[in-house]
């Protein structure tokens, strides 16, 4: 068996995650979390506060009129977005031991129904602008409003005055517990659920532990990101239901004493912008559609980011090119003798971890993702599980203590992914150099096969983007039954609308691509302009929605 590990020592020890979150000696009134659009921000002291009082309402919610209380056999469902009160409720999880599922705030009533009965959820926290998408849920679960009204309360920092309950009611009516001991063994037990993005069918729930936040934060301030003796600001606008939002943004900066800087509104480039200079940014986290905004928009020229240490793109995947653009972009901007970019590569099935990738930007290998994070192992593997020659392409596996328990009521799944002696199957086609530098090439289930050849969509999409009519890219394989083979099939949007006029661009761009690819790489199934490219809220093509769009053309009516 041949396995890959970094020769960085990394201790984790098994305690409750809300312990290890607030171990550090931090004053209590620094600030925790800032709200950009609004300048508003809530302090450390605050936080835990308040999320020590909103555990001990999760546990006595009968006193409250809200019910019977909740126990670690239930779960709690949040359903909002970025907000400030957000960390309140996860971090109320960890000190209680009452699981949430942080539900994506983009979900439709069909998916929020899917995740409330997944996690057997009785008790809601909805903000109000998503309460009508949560009563028709409801109703998908034929749940009428008089079988769950005293178990919703809306997110909100403010005190109920049209008579619907807040969190804040929950909280001012409640004294502050001692958080529940998770040590040992228990650490080992799920107590926070996160959604698989879904791209290929109905969402997963993940079932991250205490164990697994712990591992997560001991393993990021082991490597080369932000040493802990430097003051720092995170930035980003990334929603906080995903797994990146609450490791990233909400644990891993409460740890090292760090504010959060988030968004409550939509994307904007320029208010991000604006945002990293007021807010002294030393570290900001993005996905690739922000990273190619940041690229081109012209209000990052005249910006200036003295303290800014660090991007990590991740979630998904960013090409060679467009990583070193990023950095060249920024470097004349910072004042940081060693800013760097980084592509992070993690999945929510592994805490958010796995490799990082500022190395690579040091080293010029930006095509990769950098090395292994410390404390995991990995091996590469063909399709009977065999490990593959060193420096060749295999199914990436992964181990260690960030690997998540399994499935929540899904063992077949959770069997299919994790093997018995630990190791995850990530589907992922990668190649280790080298020099431990980690490329992720592509998903194994999303390979084109194109006559016993495999083609990395992702490749592809590199290369569209590079076009400079081309905004966005998605491909995917259209099975040909006339062949017996998928054929390449691209769909793109443009940077300026105007260019649909153009009736000959899609043959224009499809003549610029194919001299840049080999043969079996070529767009047979055609090249084809969409509004927009559908993307997961964190940047994944949803190839699904592709796939839905070249039935609807196959389908359509000829005249």
């Amino acid at each position: 068996m041949t396995v890959y590990q970094r020769d960085i020592p990394v201790s984790i020890p098994e305690i409750s995650a809300f312990t290890h979150i607030f171990s550090q000696p931090i004053d209590d009134g620094r600030p925790a979390f800032i709200e950009a659009s609004t300048n508003t921000a809530i302090t450390r002291g605050e936080l835990k506060g308040k999320a020590l009082r909103l555990g001990s309402a999760f546990l006595q919610l009968s006193k409250l009129g809200r019910g019977p209380d909740l126990t670690e056999q239930d779960a709690v469902l949040l359903f909002s977005p970025n907000n400030l009160f957000y960390p309140v409720v996860t971090l109320a999880s960890l000190a209680s031991g009452v699981p949430v599922g942080c539900a994506s705030a983009a979900a439709v009533p069909a998916e929020l129904a899917h995740m409330i009965v997944l996690t057997k959820a009785s008790f809601f926290i909805v903000h109000p602008t998503l309460f009508e998408t949560f009563k028709a849920a409801m109703k998908l679960c034929g749940l009428p409003p008089a079988a769950y009204g005293k178990r919703v309360v809306f997110l909100s920092s403010k005190r109920s005055l049209s008579g619907e309950s807040t969190v804040e009611d929950l909280i001012a009516a409640s004294a502050p517990m001692n958080p529940v001991n998770f040590d040992g063994e228990r650490s080992k037990k799920s107590n926070i659920y996160f959604f698989s993005s879904g791209t290929t069918g109905l969402p997963k729930a993940v079932e991250i532990s205490h164990y697994n936040i712990v591992s997560t934060g001991r393993i990021w301030t082991s490597i080369d990101f932000h040493p802990l003796n430097e003051p720092g600001v995170f930035a980003s606008p990334l929603p906080l239901y995903h797994i990146a939002g609450v490791i990233l943004l909400t644990f891993y900066p409460l740890f090292c004493g760090y504010p959060s800087v988030v968004w409550a509104t939509p994307y904007n480039v320029e208010s991000f912008v604006d945002g990293m200079q007021r807010y002294n940014a030393t570290a900001v986290l993005i996905v690739p559609p922000i990273a190619l905004s940041l690229i081109r928009h012209p209000s990052v020229v005249n910006a200036r980011f003295p303290r800014l240490r660090r991007i990590v793109c991740g979630a998904a995947p960013i090409s060679g090119p467009d990583l070193r653009n990023l950095h060249e972009r920024f470097k004349p901007l910072v004042n940081h003798k060693d800013f760097l970019v980084g592509s992070l590569y993690g999945m929510t099935e592994t805490s958010c971890a796995g490799s990082a990738g500022f190395d690579g930007s040091r080293y010029g290998k930006y095509e990769s993702n950098g090395r292994l994070m410390p404390g995991l192992q990995a091996r590469l593997v063909d399709g009977n599980g065999r490990d593959v020659p060193p420096g060749s392409a295999g199914e990436l596996w992964l181990r260690g203590g960030v690997v998540m328990n399994g499935y929540l009521q899904n063992p077949k799944a959770t069997n299919d992914i994790l093997t018995s002696d630990g190791w995850l199957k990530t589907g992922d086609i990668a190649t280790i150099d080298e020099e431990n530098f980690l490329s992720v090439i592509d998903r194994k289930k999303e390979l084109i096969k194109y006559k016993g050849y495999q083609v990395p969509p992702a490749e592809l999409e590199a290369i569209l983007l590079q076009h400079p009519a081309v905004a966005d890219a998605g491909v995917i394989g259209i099975v040909s039954p006339d062949r017996s083979t998928e054929l390449p099939t691209a769909f793109v949007s443009l940077r300026d609308a105007s260019l649909r006029a153009n009736r000959r661009l899609p043959l224009e761009i499809s003549e610029w691509f194919s001299p840049q690819v080999a043969h079996y790489k070529q767009l047979r199934g055609g090249l084809f302009v969409l509004d927009t490219v559908p993307r997961s809220p964190t940047g994944k093509v949803l190839r699904r929605q592709l796939r839905e769009h070249a039935a609807a053309k196959a389908t359509a009516p000829r005249l």
